[in-house]
């Protein structure tokens, strides 16, 4: 045992490494996050990103983490592509609203090419996304040719080439990792893509590198990003996501919490308009499929852990167009004429032989009723709304105009005990995170 005399000397020694433990421990993380294109992409030619993902920059001001949120050049690009085509497609409406009106409204190529490149511009800077290229110089492009012959990943395999702006994206993440500190203590630096062949692709060249990770949606980094401003272990975590996973859902384990709470009655019943709201230019839509993901981590508090589960439902949008070129079916259709004459006279044909229109039973019909009542029948009101009726079903048809995702998310908790079990679980809340269009070519 060490005694008083022996600490008081020491304490000089020690105090100041101690001290700089402290600092060194309070120092603010880092969060480098960089973006795909498919994880950003809205379907709309107004906005550079999605909502969701506007809304998780904006929120996310923490005290202990610095976040950095990178936009690769090449998904700038491609995004400025995708708004420039979608607003020059506009230009053909424009021109019959310039031709009703009568007056030249002055909207040419070359202004909407150059307003969305502005609109881009000036939005990265709101959000503050940070440009990032790969050294082009310093790209290994011996390996960048065999990886494209052989179809390795990033590119697809397939009789034609395809992933050379998915290598670009691949190449920008890793010079980002390059220039970045690599301790996981410091700093972290993430891709968030959904493109598995991308994943392969940086996990293959980044293997073993500690702070780095690729996720598949935003929802996943959010999840991240809750874990690492909280006190919350990770491996803690990681022991208790599959746990989570099979306690809210599990296809017709009515046990579960999605079953017991009915939760998509009451989606379904918190969120009618959302779920009947069209885009531009549709009539009708269609939700299919619904998908739920795994947990992602919220928050802890005390002993309850609160997590988000994702719902994503298939949507379709429709518009109903009446094809001119099949003849449509009158009251007393010219081609029948000669015809329904003859019935006056007393000569029944059989059946009506005129291509796409209705075909009547004659000879039954004469049946029934006196020839000159078949002949009256087609004179008839009622026979007029058949008529009208018929040509509606018969000569108009459903078409696809849109196809997108509605996304939800369920934030639910659950107490979690010493043998980490985990009881009580409950549905806190359901919330509309976005709905994403995309028109049909």
């Amino acid at each position: 045992m060490a005694d008083e005399s022996q600490q008081t000397a020491d304490t000089p020694a020690k105090v100041e490494p101690r001290r700089r433990a402290t600092r060194r421990k309070r120092e603010r993380r880092e969060l480098r996050v960089a973006f795909d294109t498919n994880v950003l992409f809205t379907g709309s030619t107004s906005d550079l990103v999605r909502q969701e993902a506007t809304s998780l920059i904006s929120q996310s001001k923490f005290p202990d983490l610095g976040i950095q949120w990178y936009l690769p050049e090449v998904v700038r690009l491609e995004r400025q592509f995708q708004m420039q085509k979608g607003a020059l497609e506009l230009l053909a409406p424009l021109a019959r609203v310039e031709k009703l009106l009568g007056h030249n409204l002055n909207i040419t190529e070359e202004l909407l090419i150059d307003r969305v490149e502005k609109v881009i511009a000036e939005r990265q800077k709101e959000l503050g996304l940070i440009a990032l290229k790969p050294e082009y110089a310093n790209l290994d492009w011996d390996r960048l040719v065999l990886d494209a012959t052989f179809r390795r990943a990033p590119f697809q395999e397939g009789k034609t080439e395809k992933g050379f702006r998915d290598a670009l994206v691949v190449e920008s993440f890793i010079h980002l990792v390059n220039i970045s500190p690599k301790s996981p203590a410091v700093c972290r630096v993430v891709l968030v893509t959904a493109d598995s062949l991308v994943s392969d692709a940086v996990r293959a060249r980044m293997a073993g590198a500690a702070n780095v990770h690729v996720l598949a949606s935003l929802e996943e980094l959010r999840g991240f990003m809750n874990t690492l401003v909280s006190e919350v272990d990770e491996a803690f975590l990681a022991s208790l996501r599959p746990k989570a996973e099979k306690l809210f859902f599990a296809v017709k384990d009515k046990s579960t919490l999605y079953y017991k709470e009915p939760v998509r009655k009451r989606l379904e019943g918190k969120f009618a308009a959302e779920l009947a709201a069209l885009p531009a230019g549709a009539t009708s839509r269609k939700n299919g499929t619904w998908r739920i993901s795994a947990p992602n981590f919220s928050k802890k508090i005390g002993q309850r852990i609160h997590w988000t589960s994702r719902i994503e439902i298939d949507i379709e949008a429709t518009k109903t167009i009446r094809d001119e070129q099949r003849p449509a079916l009158s009251e007393r259709p010219a081609a029948h004429s000669g015809r329904l004459q003859n019935l006056d006279s007393g000569v029944l044909p059989t059946y009506s032989s005129v291509p796409g229109s209705l075909v009547l039973p004659f000879k039954e019909s004469s049946m029934l009723f006196g020839s000159h009542d078949v002949v009256n029948a087609f004179r008839t009101p009622l026979a007029t709304n058949l008529a009208s009726a018929y040509n509606e079903l018969a000569f108009t048809r459903s078409v696809a105009t849109h196809k997108g995702t509605d996304v939800y998310d369920v934030l639910w908790s659950v107490d979690v005990t010493t043998a980490l079990d985990l009881r009580r679980p409950s549905v806190d809340d359901i919330v509309h995170v976005d709905t994403i269009w995309e028109a049909v070519a």
